[in-house]
């Protein structure tokens, strides 16, 4: 996903217990997106759209070092260049420069402290020569103490929640793999039930508590859809079908006219013509006729337009040239 969320998302249960007349547990399905565990690498790759890292030969640019920090920025990270000793750091930045020019201050056996850049120190240290030196460290734990470790040597650590605001894409993509229908989960919830089994909790049974199996059931009443009044001769009034209003053959209850009017077409011309564009103006016309919103007259504007780079700047021309224009 393109916030490197973790597929399918983390499910659970959410226990709430609520004092009324008597008491309930109120026990819900949740889900929450959360990071992938995969080399920091390939999460750089994930935020800034790299296809393949062996593309990426040069240092990052300030607007992809930006993007990048506020993705991994207070993520946790462990280690993999010391063996079985996994460390974990927290990320606090990401360093301006890359690996082979950011230096730290070393200090050497002898007390003496001398300036050495990472990869010097991982060649020095590990004998590890960076299959990436043009690209940042991640600087780890507090920003004062200078720790600075290179991407190829850094894992996202598994199990980290998600809690940024997440992209339409990322929400889309979340609601389709955790909705679920009424019955699925009432089902799920029956079998989340069954698996605590609460009655033979020793602290339930200490309070003296007894969990029913059965869900609550409770009084309801449909409410009555609300009426449209439509406008026309007949002012009739309408009733949905199927959740829907159809506005066939009826016409708004107030209608506006819309006099000053223009199209700009988008779609190349060799893909739709000159006369296919006549053709779905009349029939845009007709259509807001028989609703009862007219478009009167030719449009003051009818032109094709090179690409989405178009649309500002030709929305900025047509509103300081067409001051009475109204944008359906």
């Amino acid at each position: 996903l393109p916030r490197r969320l973790l597929p399918p998302p983390g499910r659970g249960t959410r226990e709430r217990p609520t004092l009324t007349m008597e008491n309930d547990a109120h026990i819900d399905v949740s889900a929450t997106a959360f990071y992938k565990a995969q080399p920091v690498i390939d999460f750089m790759c994930e935020v800034l759209d790299i296809r393949d890292i062996n593309d990426q030969r040069k240092p990052l640019t300030d607007s992809q070092r930006v993007k990048f920090t506020k993705e991994i920025k207070c993520l946790k990270i462990e280690i993999t260049h010391c063996g079985t000793m996994r460390r974990k750091y927290r990320v606090c930045n990401v360093t301006r420069r890359p690996a082979q020019m950011q230096s730290f201050p070393l200090q050497l056996e002898n007390g003496q402290t001398v300036e050495c850049t990472v990869s010097k120190y991982f060649l020095d240290k590990y004998k590890m020569k960076l299959r990436y030196p043009h690209l940042p460290c991640l600087q780890v734990g507090q920003e004062h103490k200078h720790t600075y470790l290179p991407l190829e040597v850094c894992n996202i650590v598994q199990g980290q929640r998600c809690i940024k605001k997440l992209t339409d894409m990322q929400t889309s993509t979340m609601i389709k793999a955790t909705a679920r229908s009424a019955p699925d989960r009432e089902r799920e919830i029956n079998n989340l039930i069954r698996k605590a089994d609460f009655n033979n909790d020793p602290y339930v049974q200490e309070f003296g508590l007894n969990i029913s199996h059965d869900l609550m059931e409770v009084r309801g009443r449909v409410l009555p859809p609300p009426k449209l009044q439509y406008g026309g001769r007949t002012k009739q009034q309408a009733l949905p079908n199927q959740g829907v209003w159809d506005m066939r053959g009826k016409q708004f209850f107030t209608g506006v006219e819309i006099r000053e009017w223009a199209i700009a077409c988008f779609a190349p011309s060799r893909t739709v013509r000159e006369d296919a564009l006549r053709n779905f103006t009349q029939s845009l016309q007709k259509i807001s006729n028989d609703a009862g919103m007219p478009i009167i007259g030719q449009p003051c504007f009818c032109k094709y337009a090179n690409g989405p780079d178009q649309v500002e700047p030709m929305f900025r021309y047509l509103k300081a040239t067409f001051a009475g224009l109204q944008l359906i």
